[in-house]
């Protein structure tokens, strides 16, 4: 008698995504139904701004349709430079980074600097998926922009996926991180 196979597991994995989706779009179409019902989502246009769960809500709108430079920046900002503000306005993302820098035995994206080579197929997947525009193979010493999100790594698996010895990005930490030139080297 011949058993089946289990399927792969990046088809149970995309199987689940579209669940999740589906379940998604369903509970936002309730949503959708029920909020004039319970009165949770609303524009008065008397009033001239929304409620939301019974409160004004003006999202800072007002502010834009007036024309302030406050909001005008940033929302330029939002829209045509990659998280400027992220990199030098933003008290989370300096602490985040100040804090990282200061450990030494921090974890760190590392990089295989003997398999360079390997890179040559993926056309620079890691650039350019960081969210903070930084080259992810580069000397990390003095990036204190990276926020160490990982898409980095994610993206150089994605590429890697066939390459028998794995991807080149990975988290170092402790002595590697101080002998990996991703980490400190030279402090």
């Amino acid at each position: 008698m011949h058993t089946a196979s289990p399927p792969p597991a990046f088809l149970v994995r995309q199987q689940q995504r579209q669940t999740l989706r589906l379940l998604c779009q369903i509970g936002f179409f309730v949503l959708f139904c029920i909020a004039p019902v319970f009165n949770l989502l609303r524009y008065d246009l008397e009033a001239g701004h929304a409620w939301l769960l019974g409160f004004a809500w003006h999202a800072g709108l007002d502010a834009f349709s007036r024309g302030e430079a406050g909001a005008l920046v940033l929302s330029l900002e939002f829209l045509f430079a990659r998280h400027l503000f992220c990199r030098y306005a933003c008290a989370v993302g300096l602490f985040q980074s100040l804090a990282w820098m200061a450990n030494k035995d921090a974890l760190v994206v590392g990089f295989t600097r003997p398999r360079a080579a390997d890179c040559a197929q993926c056309y620079s997947a890691c650039d350019h998926v960081c969210p903070m525009r930084l080259k992810p193979r580069n000397i990390k010493q003095l990036m204190f922009a990276c926020t160490q999100c990982g898409q980095c790594m994610h993206a150089c698996a994605t590429t890697q996926a066939h390459n028998p010895a794995g991807p080149l990005l990975r988290w170092v930490s402790d002595e590697a991180a101080r002998q990996n030139e991703a980490g400190f080297k030279g402090r």
